[in-house]
Parts: structure tokens; sequence; C-alpha cells
């Protein structure tokens, strides 16, 4: 008979799909027991307030190495923690990029030192040297159809099949940033402001970008990065499967399409915050600390998205958290860099969401947290018996206004500063606490890289095993 916990945390649990008064029994850095009482050598009880998984930002430029000045692993890591974030993906577009084995070692040691929650790194698809070859190390791949920040951009399309083929036996996902870079450069207009740039990056070189890039795929999976517009919902929602639609019950959402036989779906995509949350029109005095690509777009594309992400049709948030500092984006709009700041402010701002009724808490949960980790094959984003115990406790009658200079980013600034927020109390990394009263108490190095944990199409990690009880 097991004896005492070495930490048991008590509170409104989510746990099979809703909030439930329950404990956690939590050893060795993992859940072993959820059950309504639990005896444990240390407890915390968190009352009445809601303890959530960790979040899995799977979409994050921490620019290291080459653009420490904007972030790095550690302050971009200590960020995510304190939104509620413990895993991130980071993207390939440093300097150098991460296309080869060199250059992915390189920001691994990096990372090692550095990371404060768990983390993995996309390889880069740059239209040379063999990619499949970096699936050891690489949580997925990453091809930028449009121009953006960093070097990466392939704009042969008619390369696609041939780069994308060898990648489908690696198992893992090939992300996309899908805007075709024929339609921009078709488009002679010099951007002035927020709305001119939704224009000079129109809604069709979204979805002429992802029809090109389901039409190259074959047989690997795919994973269309920050969707922003109606059309390339239109595109994707066929490509999907008959399993999108309408949420399945009130306390239960949508699985992926594809997902009943334990493997993801083949195609999948992502929403940022923003492009859900601004308007290229109505935030417009925003100016450049607004700007990103793709650009934010108007009311009608918003509408859609939001629809598409309670239904279930968006599998996942992420937040494309890609930081300036302010000083950089104070230039002409035609010549400041792209990119906002957002893993911080994810889940807070989402949290108002589902606190306004605009987004039920079980979507949130399964958008943030455990579809993600099932698209990308990583441990987590699920409480229960065999899961890590990464946790974020969250009350919901202490709302926080963001504010930029309070946040954790280098870059010390927000697009959603002023607006109201519910940021984690308290959140744990496999047991330890790395945000106590909505502080960091973060250690250097203590993420683990989650490559090695990884796996290729696997159904989501954290099953129970045997002897190990859910109740």
């Amino acid at each position: 008979m097991r004896g005492a916990m070495e930490l048991v945390v008590e509170g409104n649990v989510f746990f099979e799909g809703r909030p439930r008064k329950l404990a956690l029994g939590i050893e060795d850095g993992a859940i072993v027991a959820v059950k309504k009482v639990i005896k444990g050598v240390r407890t915390v009880d968190f009352g009445d307030k809601l303890v959530l998984p960790g979040a899995v930002d799977v979409h994050v430029h921490f620019r290291d190495p080459g653009m420490t000045h904007k972030e790095d692993f550690l302050s971009g890591t200590t960020a995510a923690a304190c939104g509620g974030v413990t895993a991130v993906l980071d993207m390939p577009n440093t300097v150098p990029p991460t296309v080869s084995p060199a250059d992915l070692n390189g920001k691994l040691s990096s990372a090692r030192q550095r990371a404060a929650v768990d983390f993995g790194l996309f390889a880069g698809i740059a239209g040379r040297g063999r990619p499949e070859l970096l699936a050891g190390l690489a949580a997925g791949f990453k091809l930028y159809m449009g121009s953006t920040t960093g070097d990466l951009l392939v704009d042969d399309y008619s390369r696609l099949d041939g780069l994308l083929g060898p990648l489908a036996a690696t198992g893992r996902p090939v992300a996309v940033h899908a805007e075709d870079e024929t339609v921009l450069r078709s488009v002679k207009a010099v951007p002035r402001d927020l709305a001119s740039y939704n224009e000079c990056r129109p809604p069709e070189a979204e979805s002429s970008a992802v029809r090109r890039f389901l039409d190259a795929l074959g047989g690997a999976r795919g994973h269309v990065c920050h969707v922003s517009t109606a059309g390339s919902l239109g595109v994707l929602r066929p490509a999907a499967g008959a399993g999108a639609g309408a949420p399945a019950g009130p306390e239960k959402p949508p699985p992926p399409p594809g997902a009943a036989n334990g493997r993801p779906p083949a195609v999948t995509c992502e929403v940022a915050p923003h492009h859900l949350l601004l308007d290229a029109r109505e935030d417009n005095a925003l100016g450049t600390l607004g700007k990103m690509n793709p650009p934010l777009r108007t009311r009608p594309d918003r509408q859609a998205l939001w629809e598409a992400l309670v239904d279930g049709r968006i599998d996942c948030l992420a937040s494309d958290h890609a930081p300036h500092l302010e000083e950089e984006k104070d230039l002409p709009f035609a010549e400041a860099p792209a990119g906002v700041p957002g893993t911080e402010t994810m889940v807070p701002l989402m949290m108002a969401q589902v606190k306004a009724g605009r987004l039920p808490l079980e979507r949130l949960v399964d958008a943030a947290c455990g579809r993600p980790a099932a698209i990308f094959g990583l441990p987590g984003g699920r409480l229960e018996v065999g899961a890590p115990a990464h946790l974020a406790v969250y009350d919901l009658r202490r709302p926080r206004t963001v504010r930029g200079r309070r946040l954790n980013s280098k870059c010390a600034w927000s697009p959603f500063e002023g607006r109201e927020a519910f940021f984690p109390r308290s959140v744990f990394l496999r047991g330890q606490l790395v945000v106590d009263d909505w502080e960091p108490s973060v250690t250097p190095g203590a993420g683990r890289f989650l490559a090695g944990e990884a796996r290729a199409g696997g159904a989501p990690a954290g099953s129970a095993g045997p002897g190990q009880s859910k109740h």
C-alpha cells in the first residue's frame, strides 16, 4: 500500500473534460494518482481555483542564437512560464538558421543551459540539404513559403514535392508559414499602416499558399501556422476530413479529425491570439506594434476564426511569439520588422474570453494544452496518471491588466497593452514551482529537451500505466 505522496495538489482540477474538486498525487515529477483525497508529505490546497494542464506553445521565436538582444531561451521561457506555458517549440529562423546538424546542436546547447520550461526545436527547410536527416533532433520541420524574418524562403514551388516527399517517413509534422510569395510580389503598393498592410499581404496570398502546400504534402503530415483568413479555413476544411464541425457535446470538444485511430490528423492548423483579438482597422492606432506576418485582418476573417476555434476546425492556439525591441519597431511602417510578443499573454487573454463566455473552458484546454501536445507527440497537455506534473493555477476572480513593462520578454511591450487577462497564480514544472504568486521562480536549465520524448505520429502522452489509479 502506497504511503504519503511527495506532493499533493488540491483544487478545481480539470480532469476528464471538466473541472472537479480533486487531488493530484505527484511523485518524481509525474502525476501518479487522481482522487478526491490523497495523503501527502506536502499538500498545497488551491481551494476552488482552476488547476489546468500547463499549456504547450508550439510556435515561438526566442531569437537564440544570433538575436539575443531581442530574446533568449531564459527570458523567453520565463515569459512562457508566467503565462502558464510549460513546453514550447522554437522556430528555425535564427542566426544561423537551424538547417544542419551543427546549427541544430548549437541552438540545443544554448537552450539546455537557459531554458526554464521544456522545449523542442524545429528544423528549417531551406531548399538545400536533407532536412529529413534532422528528424532525430527536430520536433518538426518548418517551411516558409512567404518572405518574413530570416533567410529560409522557399519560393520555387515546383520543388515542393521533392522537398516534402522525404519527410513523410519521419512522421514529424511539416509546419508551414503559408503566404504565396508570387502573390506578395505582385502587389506594388507600399504599406503605410495596418489597414494597408492587410491589402499588401492580401488574404488570397494565404489561401493560395495553403492550397499549394496541401497539394504538395503527399504522405507527410502538415500543420498550417497562424491561420488568419476565412479563405484559408475554406481550403483547410475539406482537407481536415469529415470529423471537423460542431462540438460533440457540452463537456467535450470534438476530437481532431483522424484522431479516433490514435493518430493525429494528417493536416492540422493553429491560430494566434492576435488574429482573434486585434483588427487591422479597429486597432490601426497600434502602428508598427501591430505589424506581423501574416498581417492583422478585419472583422469577417476574425469572426470566421472564432467560429472555427470554438467548433474545433482550428486545432490549437499558438502564440507566434516573435519579439523585437520597441526602438526597432520605431521606424516608418514599411521598414519596421514584423512580429509581436505573445507567449506570456496567450492563455491569460484567452482565459478572459472564457470568463466572458466567448470560449468554452474545455475548448481552451484542448486547444492550448491537449491537442498541440498530441499533434507533435509531446508529453503533457493533460492531467492524468502518468503525465508530467505540469500544472497552471488560475483565479478567475483576480483579473490583471496587461502591462508590457511588467512582462518578462526582453522587448517589454505588448500589442495587448491595457487589456484584461487572467495570469496564472502558480505554475508547476514536474511538480516544482516555477511561478509563485504571479512571480517567476525559474531555474535556468530546468527545462528538458523534448525531441527524445516526442513520438512521431503518436497518440497523446500520459496514458495510465498498469497498477496506477485514476480515481
